[in-house]
């Protein structure tokens, strides 16, 4: 084995040496949860290292902590944990699966992050024979009256509610028709539904308002009026 090598494999042992004595210290957390009020007595021991006797008031719990051997951590088996949380019943101990955590917990945080995404609505005035277009949309915040000249767009921005109930209704009006349409219905129009947007275009013509379409790339998601 030439000198290269051999520091090498000297720099490789000494790197995993290090990184197995500073193992992180683990917590062990016992839950009492027998049925029927009842008290839970527990009595810890590893080797010469006794706990002693502890006690658990119903639906109480208690905690140790310790440095694992270096030379028999799990820390990374499937289920292995530093904080390793069990429950105590009557039919035996069921631990806490660290992966229903981090699921549940990436699928909150991913939901949160997709409904608070700025959401932008335009509005196009594609009404025939040269007429503006009046408009007055409000969801709890009233955004006013706004008029677009004729081939005109507006838009307002807004961040969906994470629950998935936000809802802008619009007048729309021009001589004398006054019509009313729900511009963005969260559960109609959120990121991941079949024609959900970010950036939702609407053409508003007589006939009703036409949604532009993000396979098409047209204006062919036509709905009729509200009212």
């Amino acid at each position: 084995m030439d000198s290269l090598t051999q520091l090498i494999v000297i720099f490789m042992m000494t790197m995993f040496i290090s990184a197995t004595i500073s193992q992180a210290t683990t917590t062990v957390v016992i839950h009492n949860n027998l049925e029927g009020g009842l008290s839970l007595g527990y009595h810890c021991k590893s080797g010469d290292d006794d706990l002693g006797y502890k006690s658990l008031a119903p639906g109480g719990s208690g905690s140790f902590d310790f440095n694992p051997d270096i030379f028999g951590h799990k820390e990374f088996e499937k289920f292995g944990c530093t904080q390793c949380e069990w429950r105590i019943s009557k039919k035996g101990p069921c631990k806490l699966n660290k992966y229903i955590i981090f699921m549940v917990t990436m699928f909150i945080s991913a939901s949160i992050s997709q409904a608070q995404r700025t959401t932008t609505v335009v509005i196009h005035n594609d009404l025939e024979g040269g007429l503006s277009l009046g408009y007055h949309c409000k969801s709890g915040d009233d955004l006013g009256y706004k008029s677009l000249a004729p081939g005109g767009s507006g838009s307002f921005s807004f961040k969906p509610d994470i629950f998935g109930r936000t809802l802008f209704l619009c007048s729309f009006s021009w001589n004398y028709e006054l019509h009313f349409f729900d511009i963005y219905n969260q559960k109609r129009d959120r990121e991941f539904e079949k024609f959900g947007c970010t950036q939702c275009e609407w053409r508003i013509s007589k006939k009703g308002p036409c949604k532009l379409n993000k396979y098409s790339k047209m204006f062919d998601i036509c709905y009729p009026w509200n009212f």
